[in-house]
C-alpha cells in the first residue's frame, strides 16, 4: 500500500474515531462521518483500479469488497467497495460487532 494512502487512511481512521467520541452515534455524527469518508474517497488517486479492481464482467458479483482498515478490536473497520457502476454504499453500522463504516468507490 502507498504511504500515502496509509497516512490518509489512518487520518481518516484516527478522525471517525474522534467524531464518534465527540458526537456519538448520532445523525450528526453519522454524517460527520459520512463526510469525512467522503473526503477520503475523493482523493481518487490513493485508490487506483489497479489496487482495487472491480470484478470482470464475465464474473457474477458486479462489486468487491475490499478491507483497508480494521481496529485491534474490531470496533471500526473500513472498507472500500470496488464496483462496475452498481450503486452507492452510504455509512452504515453493520451488525454487531462488525464493521462500523464503508465506502464506496463505483466506477464505471
Amino acid at each position: 500500500m502507498s504511504e500515502q494512502r496509509q497516512t490518509a487512511i489512518a487520518e481518516c481512521m484516527e478522525d471517525i474515531r474522534n467524531i464518534e467520541a465527540t458526537q456519538g452515534v448520532t445523525r450528526s455524527g453519522v454524517e460527520a462521518i459520512e463526510d469525512r469518508l467522503l473526503a477520503l474517497t475523493a482523493q481518487r488517486d490513493l485508490f487506483p483500479l489497479e489496487d482495487f479492481p472491480p470484478p470482470s464482467a464475465d464474473e457474477p458479483s458486479k462489486s468487491r469488497l475490499y478491507r483497508i482498515a480494521q481496529d485491534d478490536d474490531d470496533r471500526f473497520v473500513l472498507y472500500a467497495n470496488a464496483s462496475r457502476g452498481v450503486g452507492f454504499e452510504p455509512v452504515h453500522n453493520g451488525p454487531p460487532p462488525g464493521p462500523w463504516s464503508s465506502a464506496s468507490m463505483g466506477r464505471n
